[in-house]
């Protein structure tokens, strides 16, 4: 056996795989530094009007930082660069010191108002940890749609709740929590188990309730275990997403696939924490830091909880865009272990 060309031959592999590896930490930190740096630059733009922000631009804040919370305190935030550290760092504490700023100013016009000033925009409720899994959703294939006006307006919204009921559900769960009690409504529970085929954003909001109330500890539904019907909403909601994209994401549905992706994704479902929705989501980021349910040249059908800012962007629709890029931002460093020799250590 001729030692030396073995010996070479090692030699010639343990550099190709110590190139290989920091090709890949570098790929790796640039992507962390991308998502970080999309945060940046929503959290700044709210920072800068925040006269402009209603509650649903609040709260999307504060799921964001409470992702950034729990993002911060896991341990594999010692596989990060100093510098991401910091950047984590200094992103929480501006969410807080806005989101504060902004509840001082926000002006309550109506009871769902004043239930999310209260109760719904404290970070507190939302740190849970997430499970993350895959492939626990029931299969969804692309369907054959043609993309008119009725098919758009019933992805976008078929079914109940509509928004005024869906309020009115939040609303009616808190009304005792002063008294240590909550509890989600017969009637709105009898709501969340109706077959009638809802889609878009009656199944955001039916899910959406049921983290509500699992988030501040409620009482079980009495009929059907709420453990039951989320991955049945995911499941739905995922259908719904992929016919959004098959349609062409033509306006408001953008505002509705940031809003999938942002509640199915804190329940732990890889299939929507991906690089596809990622790059789609920001792709749809303005230069100025903002999010629009309308983004390019798309006209908008601006909804009852969402209003039109700066650069033709809205308020609810960027408060999601919070939620969502810190979410991902959340996943990216909770799984970081799982390629843990791609990362730097200090």
């Amino acid at each position: 056996m001729d030692f030396k060309l073995v010996k070479n031959f090692i030699f010639f592999i343990m550099c190709t795989n110590v190139s290989l590896t920091k090709r890949i930490q570098t790929f790796q930190s640039q992507e962390l530094d991308r998502q970080l740096k999309a945060l940046q630059r929503v959290i700044d733009f709210m920072a800068d009007r925040p006269e402009e922000m209603n509650i649903d631009a609040i709260f999307g804040l504060t799921l964001g930082e409470a992702h950034l919370i729990s993002a911060s305190s896991h341990s594999n935030v010692r596989l990060l660069t100093w510098e991401q550290k910091n950047n984590l760092k200094k992103l929480l504490k501006k969410c807080k010191k806005i989101r504060n700023q902004m509840k001082k100013i926000l002006s309550i016009k109506s009871e769902i108002d004043s239930i999310g000033y209260s109760n719904l925009t404290d970070p507190i409720y939302w740190t849970g940890p997430i499970d993350w899994k895959s492939d626990f959703l029931k299969s969804t294939v692309p369907r054959k749609l043609i993309a008119n006006h009725e098919t758009i307006m019933n992805l976008l919204w078929n079914g109940r709740p509509n928004e005024d009921e869906s309020d009115s559900c939040i609303v009616d769960t808190f009304k005792e929590v002063e008294q240590n009690i909550c509890q989600i409504t017969d009637d709105c529970e009898m709501m969340l188990s109706e077959d009638d085929n809802p889609q878009g954003f009656a199944t955001t909001h039916r899910l959406l309730l049921i983290m509500v109330s699992k988030a501040f500890d409620c009482e079980e539904l009495k009929k059907i275990s709420s453990d039951k019907l989320i991955p049945k909403f995911c499941s739905s909601i995922l259908q719904n997403l992929i016919d959004i994209e098959r349609v062409g994401f033509p306006a408001p549905l953008p505002d509705l696939v940031m809003e999938e992706v942002l509640l199915c994704g804190a329940q732990g479902y890889l299939e929507f924490i991906n690089d596809h929705w990622l790059n789609i989501i920001l792709n749809w980021q303005e230069p100025s830091g903002c999010f629009s349910a309308s983004p390019k040249t798309h006209k908008s059908r601006t909804r009852r909880s969402s209003n039109v800012i700066d650069f033709g962007c809205e308020n609810h629709t960027t408060g999601l865009g919070v939620g969502t890029i810190a979410l991902f931002i959340r996943h990216y460093i909770e799984n970081a272990n799982i390629n843990e020799e791609n990362y730097y250590f200090e």
